[in-house]
């Protein structure tokens, strides 16, 4: 009896770690009109909005730097990755890491898993807050 049961359960295991999740997006899903970024918001320890002079996202299985499109939503908040980027990830995840400069000086790196549900991107993991002391 507990043969038949450890089996089902390996079967269960190894499909749960398929990494081709992606088969499952059907190609005429309805999907909301909405668009997700994911952000980080960087200040100094007075809490003021800490600007960088140059942000990009490395997806660590690729080493790929994305960079991010060219606008800025304020200068405390740079986008991670947007759902424009959704194809960059899976729907059970992948790891980046959002690095920023000033000055020529890496300030930030903070790593993040981001997954997607077929239409938008999901923060799974990460720090959203990052406080920089000079």
């Amino acid at each position: 009896m507990r043969l038949p049961l450890l089996l089902s359960a390996l079967a269960l295991i190894g499909m749960a770690c398929n990494t081709d999740h992606d088969q499952d997006c059907a190609p005429d899903r309805a999907c909301t009109e909405e668009y997700r970024t994911v952000t980080i918001e960087v200040r100094d320890t007075s809490y003021a909005a800490y600007p960088l002079d140059s942000t990009f996202t490395v997806k660590a299985s690729t080493g790929e730097e994305i960079r991010p499109q060219d606008y800025s939503i304020d200068s405390a908040f740079h986008i991670v990755l947007t759902d424009s980027q959704r194809d960059l990830t899976t729907q059970i995840g992948e790891s980046f890491t959002f690095k920023g400069y000033r000055n020529g000086v890496l300030k930030v790196s903070e790593p993040f898993l981001i997954r997607h549900d077929c239409c938008h991107i999901i923060m799974v993991a990460g720090n959203p807050w990052v406080m920089v002391t000079d």
